[in-house]
Order: C-alpha cells, then sequence, then structure tokens
C-alpha cells in the first residue's frame, strides 16, 4: 500500500515537472478557443449566452498588445492545419477564423489612429445596454455588477489617457467632430436616480431587503463619486485642452499612417482588393449612371422643371414629412406588410424573430444622421429598426420603402436573424459580421423589392434611387476626404447637388465618413454590387437551372462572411447545382 502510494506521488511529481502542453490543433479546439475569446471580451455575447464577464477591459496599449499576440499565436496554430480534403462547410470556418485573426492582428498596428469617444465608434451606448440587461439574482452577482462598474470608470479613464497620449503626437479629432462629442459626452452623465445604470428594485428582488439596501448605497456612490466624475473629467478635457488643439482638416491622410490605414479600412470594410482610386472611380460611375435613371423618372411623373427644381419639391411638399413620429413608425412598417406575401417566392426560409419600429433614443439622435437595426435579445425576442424621430420637418421620407427593404424585411432583420437562428453553424459564425456582407445585403434587398415590382409609384421609385444615390455618394466623399485631400465642404458640396438630406445631415454624415468610421460607409455601395455580380455569375453559369430561392439559402444560411470568401462559396455553390441538377 506505502509502495504503491509513493510510486504516485513520484509519477505526480514528475508530471508536475513536465513544461505545459501546447494546446491542440485541431479545427474544434481552434473553433472553441476563438468563441472563448469572444465571450470573455464581447459584453453583448456574454449577456446573451449567460457567460459571467470577467472585466471591462481599459482602452489601452496594453489591451492592444495583448490582442495582438493572441491573434498571431492564433494565426500560427490555425497554419500548421491542413485544409486539404477539409468538408465545405469547415473550410469556411477556417478561413473566417484566418480572415478574423488576421484582421485583428492588422488592426494593432493602427491603434493610435483610433478614436473612442465619438458617438459611432465610442462603446459607451452598447455598455449602458449591457448594464441594463445584466441579471442579479445573487450577492455575488451584485458584487460584480459593482466590480465591472468599477471597470466602466477606468475605460473612460482609459480612454482619456489615450486622448492624452494621441494631443501630445498632434493626432486630434477636428473642431467639428468635438462639437459633436461634447454634447454626446454630456448625455452620459445623469444623476444617479436617472443614471443607465441605476438598478430598479425589481432586478434585485431575490435578495434579501439588507442587501438590496446595501447594494444600491454602494452603486449610488459608484455613480456619483467615480463614474460620473471620470465623465466630467472627460469632457472638460475634450471641450479644454483638447479643443484648443484641433484644427478643422478632416481625413485619415493628415495623421502618420492615415493613408495605409485607410488602405486596410478599405481592406476590412468591403472585403475586396480596392484601391481609394478605384473606390472614388466607382462612385462617379453610379453617381452618373443614377442621374440618368432619376432623368427618366422626372420624365415619366411629367416634372417640366430640372431635378434641382425637382429635389427642392422633395424636400418641402408636405406629401413626404410624417408629422410625427409614430406616422414614421406606420409608414415604414406599411411597406414591409406588402413584402410580406411575396416573400415564399424568392426565399426558402422566414426567420422566426418578430420584427418593427422604435424611435431612437432622442439623446442620441443630434450625433446620429438616421437610425440602425437593432438584434433581439433574451430580454426582447423582437427586431427593430430604430429611426431618427427628430426634426421630421427636415427628413423628406420619399425613400421609406427602399429604407424598410434595407432594413426589416428582407433586408438586415431577415439575414441577422436567419444567421443568428441557424443552429448547424458554429456559434462564432451565427455572431460574427463583416460590414460589406450585412450592409450589402441590406442594400441588394432593397434593389430586390424594386425587381418584385413593389416599386411601382414612380416617387417610391425615384426614393429608391436615392437612397442609392446616397450609398454612391458616399463612395466619392469617403474617399474624397480620407485620401484625395477633399476639404468637408468640398464633399458637403458635392452631396448638395447629389442628395436631399439636410444641412444637418450633411454636416453629421461627413463627419462620420472623416473621422467617426472612415472606410465603414464603403461597404453599403461596393456589397450590394459585389452581391449582384455573384448572383448574375450563378445565373449565367447555371442557365435553366438557376433558382432565386436557393442562391438566397447560399448566401444566407451560411452567415456573414467577408466577400472574398462568399465568392469562393458561391463557386462551390455553382458546381454543387450543377452536379446535383444534372444527375
Amino acid at each position: 500500500m506505502q509502495k504503491h502510494y509513493l510510486l504516485g506521488l513520484i509519477s505526480l511529481l514528475l508530471l508536475s515537472c513536465q513544461p505545459p502542453q501546447a494546446p491542440v490543433n485541431t479545427l474544434e479546439a481552434l473553433v472553441a478557443d476563438y468563441w472563448n475569446k469572444q465571450l470573455a471580451t464581447r459584453p453583448d455575447l456574454s449577456i446573451k449566452y449567460e457567460h459571467p464577464l470577467e472585466e471591462i477591459r481599459p482602452f489601452s496599449e496594453e489591451t492592444n498588445r495583448q490582442d495582438a499576440a493572441w491573434a498571431a499565436s492564433f494565426l500560427e496554430r490555425l497554419q500548421e492545419l491542413d485544409t486539404t480534403g477539409m468538408a465545405h462547410e469547415d473550410l469556411l470556418s477556417y478561413l473566417l477564423l484566418e480572415k478574423k485573426a488576421s484582421h485583428l492582428l492588422e488592426a494593432s498596428r493602427f491603434f493610435h489612429l483610433q478614436f473612442p469617444v465619438t458617438p459611432y465608434a465610442s462603446p459607451f451606448r452598447k455598455l449602458y445596454q449591457f448594464f441594463g440587461l445584466l441579471p442579479i439574482t445573487t450577492q455575488e452577482a451584485a458584487t460584480q455588477y459593482l466590480k465591472l462598474g468599477k471597470d466602466y470608470v477606468q475605460l473612460v479613464r482609459s480612454i482619456q489617457n489615450h486622448l492624452e497620449w494621441q494631443m501630445a503626437q498632434g493626432i486630434v479629432l477636428p473642431e467639428p467632430e468635438i462639437q459633436l462629442v461634447m454634447p454626446y459626452l454630456k448625455s452620459l452623465i445623469r444623476s444617479p436616480e436617472n443614471h443607465p445604470l441605476m438598478v430598479s428594485q425589481e432586478r434585485l428582488g431575490s435578495l434579501s431587503a439588507e442587501a438590496q439596501t446595501q447594494f444600491r448605497d454602494e452603486l449610488t456612490k459608484l455613480l456619483s463619486e467615480e463614474l460620473n466624475p471620470a465623465f466630467e473629467q472627460l469632457l472638460a478635457f475634450v471641450s479644454g485642452d483638447y479643443l484648443s488643439k484641433a484644427g478643422s482638416t478632416v481625413g485619415l491622410y493628415q495623421y502618420p499612417d492615415g493613408e495605409a490605414y485607410y488602405r486596410f479600412l478599405i481592406r476590412y470594410h468591403t472585403s475586396q482588393e480596392l484601391e481609394p482610386e478605384d473606390i472614388h472611380r466607382i462612385g462617379l460611375a453610379e453617381v452618373d449612371r443614377i442621374n440618368q435613371e432619376m432623368a427618366k423618372i422626372r420624365e415619366e411623373i411629367g416634372f417640366s422643371g430640372d431635378k434641382a427644381a425637382f429635389m427642392e419639391f422633395l424636400r418641402t411638399d408636405k406629401r413626404f414629412f410624417p408629422e410625427t413620429p409614430e406616422a414614421v413608425g406606420q409608414l415604414l412598417m406599411s411597406h414591409n406588410d406588402r413584402i410580406l406575401p411575396l416573400i415564399d417566392r424568392y426565399f426558402n426560409a422566414m426567420p422566426k424573430a418578430p420584427f418593427g419600429v422604435k424611435r431612437l433614443d432622442p439623446s442620441l439622435e443630434a450625433s446620429m444622421t438616421f437610425g440602425y437595426y437593432e438584434v433581439p435579445t433574451p430580454q426582447n425576442d423582437t427586431g427593430f429598426y430604430r429611426f431618427n424621430g427628430s426634426g421630421l420637418d427636415q427628413r423628406p421620407l420619399v425613400n421609406a420603402a427602399a429604407l424598410t427593404y434595407h432594413e426589416l424585411i428582407p433586408g438586415h432583420h431577415f439575414q441577422l436573424n436567419l444567421q443568428n437562428e441557424n443552429t448547424a453553424l458554429p456559434l462564432f459564425r451565427r455572431e460574427d459580421h463583416f460590414t460589406a456582407y450585412s450592409e450589402g445585403w441590406g442594400e441588394y434587398a432593397s434593389g430586390l423589392a424594386d425587381e418584385i415590382g413593389l416599386l411601382e409609384d414612380p416617387y417610391d421609385r425615384y426614393g429608391r434611387l436615392l437612397m442609392d444615390m446616397f450609398l454612391s455618394v458616399r463612395l466619392v466623399v469617403d474617399s474624397g476626404m480620407n485620401h484625395l485631400k477633399w476639404t468637408r465642404e468640398e464633399a458637403m458640396e458635392f452631396m448638395r447637388q447629389n442628395i436631399i438630406e439636410s444641412e444637418v445631415q450633411l454636416a453629421t454624415e461627413t463627419l462620420r465618413y472623416s473621422t467617426d468610421l472612415p472606410g465603414q460607409a464603403l461597404a453599403y455601395k461596393t456589397g450590394s454590387l459585389k452581391l449582384l455580380q455573384l448572383r448574375e455569375k450563378a445565373r449565367k453559369a447555371l442557365g435553366d437551372l438557376f433558382d432565386i430561392k436557393r442562391f438566397h439559402d447560399a448566401l444566407l444560411q451560411t452567415g456573414s462572411m467577408p466577400l472574398d470568401i462568399v465568392e469562393e462559396h458561391i463557386n462551390w455553390f455553382i458546381e454543387q447545382e450543377k452536379t446535383q441538377l444534372l444527375q
């Protein structure tokens, strides 16, 4: 007995002296590792999958280095795999993991050019939503909530540190963007009782009365003595020393490595090998094409004036202006009611999640030109298009039909929820998103509604062209300001000549392209053009065998992917269709 015990002890000691085992390198293991990384760093996923979030990470160079090191190691492990003979879906997963890790590694080179304080790019809005959804059913959960609240304070302080470091290097946001940042930051400073992080007693129902009181007291102190002061200091810095160093020039080209960063953002957002000059040329060609289509509709309507006069008519005629946010919602939903009976002619599946429209939080409306699609959550199973309900007398909705089909059915609501509800996909593929695919699909869907015949009203068709023009103009002004050294006024003048948005909208949009989310707006038009190109490729290759519903299945059932991988997938789809249908 003693002998066996001693032998066992020796074995354990020998094992403890062995070097740590290298990570297992199988695709399944790498998928799991990537997913665990996502759960550990994305608050939205931690909520959805009930995975406790250990920390809210600071926005720091150290965090950036950690992510870069992780991505480099992950890529090395991926490259050790032999993809020969991999099943098609496994190969897609492999290619997606490779793309995500490569993006993360390359993006780390441009950490110094990121501005996490602007309305679109900052993490604050999403974190408020995260805290609002955190379940607090135990004392441990309450303690962790307070800990994450302190992490949030450190995040705010780390963002200020980052801006201060950038300022020392001469990297400062343009003054017009700072004028949007200041009210945005001010809106995040609220009294504890009205703060988004404050927790109602209903959410604490399972805790004792004493524990509830203690928690709310500690949270009140955290909000009033730590989080609000952190935002107040950030606001004071931005509106003081930082603002004094700001100029009026916009565009990434003005910063160190700015041109290289912009080229990376083009590849990242469009997932195509396009140069800034290519983007600009495509945009100008599309603007010219759409202008010709618009002229035909003005002639059809019998409008006697020129394009400028017709644009003024659209900007001022009361028929295009819903008077209340409720009327906006009713108008948007009426167009979805028209397409629903036709969906099964073009799609084999519909998402289970219901859909609707809601107004944006009014505190966001001044800094966000339009709205966004909000995916369902475990607490709310409905997907909403959140529209901007402010300044309705300045927002003609002649494009309401086109907008609705882009955002809801068969656009974002369709694509995002079919992806999320597809249990055959690995979890990371159900949750990852690529701009050109998602926004390209939204625009493709809007165009599909036109092909179906739902825009027979000439004003609806003109509204569709206005939306297409808007996305095409983005190619011109985004590349113009970030690469070709256009001034913001030059970009706004080009937009005035071609779209009907108000001066307020032109002001916020040009800042979005040049400072807030450079390159992101390129994805809409380039993505839709690529999807149309792939559909035409499949149609020509398959001839009479082409089935639009099966093509849509091929696009939607794999989840969001970079368009270069989508093209590989469609090539595979074409060969599969030939093989199966000719047997």
